[in-house]
Order: structure tokens, then C-alpha cells, then sequence
């Protein structure tokens, strides 16, 4: 195939098949240091041209077998360094160069090609039908699926063997969720060198997957000013990125001032009896709740709501702005407005603690046993 032909050839995998030893370079550089030595000694006694006629020699030689090893298609790289050092380092050149050629054949069978040493910091899972879809279930990618239990990850994390580890952070960054961004951070920690770069790399992956996303949506922002459809999707991004638990502090409020920006200047812009203010207004008072504006993000909630356009969600958000700002009564009146209606639908289901919770803040009902 051209790919064969056109492909790099990987070193590793050339010296770890073909271990030879080059002992006649070994006995070039024992030469060259003797040489060299003696030109040391010869200077150090007065005999300056002497030291001067064997020291270009000593590198004349080096030269020329370095040409030779060359001009054959050989590996010559250890002897163009001495060719190339001699001139300066005299003996030092020699010693230092037989000294990591010799170290070099003492490791290099032991090295890991580069296809061996990426396999074994990004494992490559074979998996069954029947894992793929087990694994969605219980990552909570399909709606048989309940929430994801982060704990047993961060055992792995903590406690596991470096292979266990290795795949938990695959799967991390396979089924990222927000959720799931303190265990980088474990991994960030770990004392083995090889899941530290790991988790790095993980980490470095998903944060350019939104930033490539932000360069394109921004790109199409300048290209399509009066698509305002562009301004909610690039306010969506940076909130879901402000919030994705990958930031530092400073970078998550860069974020979220960017998605109340892009949030006001679509709500700003777009038509009264456009379908997408609904969702606008929704995100942007989320966003507002998560920023402390509580005050201005009840006033949107309760527009919604005012204009039919309440949903599960909404109803949460709203009830968590009432308790935070202390309206305890209008909190209660929305907790038994959702008792009253059917707590689970086919399309959604309240977790059982929030749904607990809505419970107590209703009180006891009517015809109920005490």
C-alpha cells in the first residue's frame, strides 16, 4: 500500500529488531581517545605542533569514517557527533560519545517501540455488541440507563493497578461529564508518571474540542451576522463550557460573562413569536441562577411560567430561586402544584431525593393517611 511507502520508518522498531553491535565504531572512538590523550599530554609538555599535527588526524579520521558509514546507507549518527565534537572536546569528545553509545546498546533492546509506548498509555479496547451497549446504559447514554455513580471510577483512581487506571480514564474521557472532572484531577495527582501524562492529555483533548468548536462558531458569527440562531448556540457552548469543570476559576467567569453576553444580545434581537425564546430565556435565567443573579433570574423563570411555558426543570430552577430568596410560601405553592401533577412523565423523571424534597415542601395532602 502507498501508506507503507510513505510512512516515517520508526527507529525504535529498527533498533530494537536489529541489535547489532558496531564494534569497529567502538574501536574508532578507543583510537581517537588515545590520540586525543596524547595530544594532551604532547601540549601540556611544550610540543605544540606535535599536539596540533596527531589532533588533526584524530579528527580527519573520525571524519572520513563517518563519510564512509554514511555514503553506505549506514546509521552514523554517533560518529558524525564525535567528527563533529573533537574539534573542540579533544578526548572528551571521544570518552563522552563511546560512553552513550554503550549505554545505548546496554537500553535500546529493552525500548519500547512508539505504537508499543501510545498503546499502553491509550489502551485500544475490542469490545462485544453486547459491552458497547452495556456501557451506554450505565454511563447513562441510553434511557434504560439510571444516573452515573462516579464512585467506583474514583476507587480505581485511588487504588487500582496502572492498567485499571489507565482505562478508567479512557472511559473518563469517552463519557465526559461535568461530574466526572474531579476524578482528572485525581488522576492529575497520581504518583505514576504514565497516568499523570494520561489525564493530562485527556484533559488537553477536551478542552480543544470546545475551543475548536468556539473558533467555528465564531467564524460563523462574522460570516452570518443575521443568522441569530449562531448567537444562542455560541452562548450555549460557553455555558456549557464555563460549567464543564475543566477551568480555572478566572477562565470559568470569562466563560459565563461571554454566555450572558451572547444570551442578551439573541433575546435583544430576535422576534417576540420565535420558538427559540423559550430556550433562550430558559438557559439565560439558569445561567443567571448559577451567577447569584438570583432576583433577575426569578423574573425570567416566572415569565415563563406566566406564559405557559413551564417545564420540569424550569419549575426546579424556579423553586430553588423562591428558597434563596426566602418566598417560602410561593416555594410551597409550586411544591404542591407539582405534586398535584404527575411527578413522572414518559419523557422525564425526577430523581428520587428531588422528589422527596418536593414532597416535604408540600406538605401533607388532603385525604392523606397521617
Amino acid at each position: 500500500m502507498l501508506y507503507d511507502f510513505t510512512q516515517p520508518e520508526d527507529l525504535h522498531v529498527q533498533q530494537k529488531i536489529t541489535p547489532e553491535r558496531d564494534m569497529f565504531l567502538v574501536l574508532m572512538l578507543l583510537v581517537t581517545l588515545v590520540i586525543e590523550c596524547f595530544v594532551v599530554s604532547s601540549a601540556l609538555h611544550g610540543k605544540v605542533a606535535l599536539a596540533l599535527c596527531f589532533h588533526a588526524f584524530a579528527f580527519l579520521l573520525m571524519f572520513m569514517y563517518a563519510k564512509l558509514k554514511s555514503s553506505r546507507g549506514k546509521d552514523a549518527r554517533f560518529a558524525w557527533v564525535a567528527a563533529s565534537a573533537l574539534p573542540l572536546m579533544g578526548p572528551f569528545a571521544s570518552g563522552g560519545v563511546l560512553f552513550a553509545l554503550l549505554w545505548f546498546f546496554l537500553s535500546k533492546g529493552k525500548s519500547l517501540t512508539f505504537e508499543e509506548w501510545r498503546e499502553s498509555i491509550f489502551p485500544t479496547e475490542h469490545k462485544s455488541l453486547a459491552q458497547t451497549v452495556y456501557e451506554r446504559i450505565a454511563f447513562g447514554r441510553d434511557q434504560a440507563g439510571e444516573n452515573y455513580s462516579v464512585t467506583y471510577l474514583m476507587d480505581v483512581l485511588k487504588m487500582g493497578s496502572d492498567e485499571k487506571k489507565r482505562e478508567a480514564i479512557f472511559k473518563i474521557s469517552r463519557y465526559y461529564d461535568p461530574g466526572l472532572a474531579p476524578l482528572l484531577k485525581i488522576a492529575l495527582e497520581d504518583p505514576h508518571n504514565v497516568i499523570r501524562i494520561q489525564a493530562a492529555t485527556a484533559m488537553a483533548r477536551l478542552k480543544n474540542t470546545f475551543f475548536s468548536k468556539s473558533l467555528l462558531l465564531e467564524k460563523l458569527r462574522r460570516d452570518w451576522p443575521e443568522k441569530n440562531r449562531i448567537l444562542l448556540d455560541l452562548a450555549r457552548h460557553y455555558d456549557n463550557y464555563a460549567f464543564s469543570g475543566l477551568l480555572e476559576k478566572t477562565q470559568e467567569l470569562e466563560n459565563r460573562l461571554l454566555a450572558l453576553q451572547y444570551y442578551r444580545n439573541f433575546l435583544e434581537k430576535e422576534s417576540k413569536d420565535s420558538s427559540l425564546l423559550a430556550e433562550a430565556h430558559q438557559f439565560y435565567g439558569r445561567l443567571l441562577l448559577r451567577m447569584d443573579m438570583v432576583e433577575a433570574a426569578c423574573r425570567e423563570f416566572e415569565k415563563l411560567r406566566e406564559d405557559g411555558l413551564a417545564t420540569p426543570d424550569i419549575n426546579l430552577w424556579y423553586s430553588e430561586c423562591l428558597f434563596k430568596l426566602q418566598r417560602y410560601a410561593a416555594l410551597r405553592i409550586i411544591a404542591r402544584e407539582n405534586v398535584a401533577s404527575p411527578l413522572t412523565t414518559d419523557s422525564y423523571k425526577y430523581p428520587d431525593n428531588i422528589r422527596d424534597t418536593i414532597k416535604l415542601w408540600a406538605g401533607p395532602q388532603e385525604g392523606a393517611v397521617a
